[in-house]
Parts: C-alpha cells; sequence; structure tokens
C-alpha cells in the first residue's frame, strides 16, 4: 500500500488525468465527510468538492509524506469548509465575527481537525493491515466489520462455510493478530473503538455460538 500511495502521488504530481480521476475517487468522501460536518446543501457540498480537489491539485507538490495523502485532503477540506462557510456568512458584521458569533455557528459536533485526521489516519492503517492478512483472518474481518449492512453471524457463517461456533474463536484470535501487526501494545482493541468505515462497533457485543442482537 506504500507503494501504492508513492505511485499515484508521483502520478499526480504529474499531472496524469487518470490518476486525478482515482484520487478523487478514493478521496471523494473526505469532501463529503466535511460538508456534513458543517451541515452544507447538496449544492454547496458539491462546490466543496470542486474546491477541495482544486487546491488539492494546485498544492500535491507541496505533499510531503504520500502516506499521509488521506489526511492532507482532510486538512484542505476543512480548512476549504471554514473559508467557504465565510464567504457564504458575508452579511455578519465584522464586530460579530470579533465577538465570536460566527464561529458558534458552526456545527457543534464536528471534530477538531487533529482529532478527525487521526481517525482517517487509523482508518486508513485498519484497512491496509486487514487486507494484508491471510485467511482465515483477512476474509472474517471484512465480513465482520467492512461489510453493509452488518451481516449476522448466520450471514458470515453462510458467505464463509465456517461453522457459528468457531466465528467468535476465530475472531478473538484475528484481532489479536491485527494488534501484534498495527504494533500495538495495549489491551485495547483497533477494531470495536473505531471500525475502518468510522462507526463505532463493539465486537464484544457478538456472543460465540451465534447468540448475535
Amino acid at each position: 500500500m506504500t507503494d501504492d500511495l508513492q505511485t499515484l502521488v508521483a502520478r499526480l504530481r504529474a499531472g496524469e488525468e487518470d490518476a486525478w480521476q482515482l484520487y478523487m475517487r478514493r478521496y471523494g468522501r473526505i469532501a463529503s465527510i466535511v460538508a456534513h460536518r458543517f451541515h452544507l446543501g447538496e449544492e454547496e457540498a458539491q462546490e466543496l468538492f470542486q474546491i477541495t480537489f482544486l487546491g488539492a491539485y494546485r498544492s500535491i507538490d507541496r505533499l510531503r509524506d504520500p502516506e499521509k495523502l488521506g489526511t492532507w485532503t482532510y486538512g484542505i477540506a476543512y480548512r476549504s469548509a471554514i473559508s467557504f462557510t465565510r464567504k457564504k456568512k458575508q452579511e455578519i458584521s465584522a464586530e460579530e465575527i470579533g465577538e465570536g458569533s460566527y464561529f458558534d455557528r458552526l456545527p457543534d459536533d464536528a471534530p477538531s481537525p487533529d482529532d478527525e485526521l487521526e481517525r482517517l489516519d487509523t482508518a486508513r492503517r485498519l484497512r491496509q493491515t486487514v487486507a494484508r492478512m491471510a485467511a482465515p483472518c483477512r476474509p472474517l474481518l471484512e465480513a465482520l466489520y467492512l461489510t453493509e449492512p452488518e451481516p449476522s453471524y448466520q450471514e458470515v457463517s453462510r458467505r464463509l462455510d465456517m461453522p457459528i461456533g468457531s466465528i467468535g474463536p476465530t475472531r478473538g484470535r484475528c484481532l489479536e493478530k491485527l494488534r501484534e501487526m498495527l504494533g500495538k501494545v495495549s489491551g485495547d482493541a483497533p477494531i470495536g473503538t473505531t471500525s475502518v468505515t468510522g462507526r463505532t462497533r463493539n465486537p464484544g457485543r457478538r456472543m460465540k455460538g451465534g447468540n448475535k442482537r
């Protein structure tokens, strides 16, 4: 995945059109996430998308670490959203802005840029690590945590041809292996706190033997 990102960034810097199309497909959701955080309408979200990737096009040569492509993109989208929202609020007086009323109108549930960048980087590392895992771990973790809608144990058993009673123990071993691969030294489960899709999931609620839900 490191080589893949380095190659993609090199192609982006070279101005290859198909590379930019791939980049926008892969990372377009980041602009959508930021638009949602700022409660932008559909047309405004589309405008933010265009502003974000125009900014990326203009500044790709300043990206030092290709591994940070996703978090770098989020930073551009977040700053663009603030600038975009300011322009939409030009009727607000300088006095109001100085008192902070403008910023009070920003979404209350928006995480700090550092928190969101860390979440995106964690999700990226999880996806990359799971993709490197061999069977049965990779297909099992992908089925449990990367499938929408979230499947039942019965569905996972049927899809992977795996006995229901072995899903829980196998999942536990795979999560431990995932922790080791991520270089975790604590007992925190990397999946279940923040999933690779950005949702909060708790693998522990899935009972052995298929007594899920």
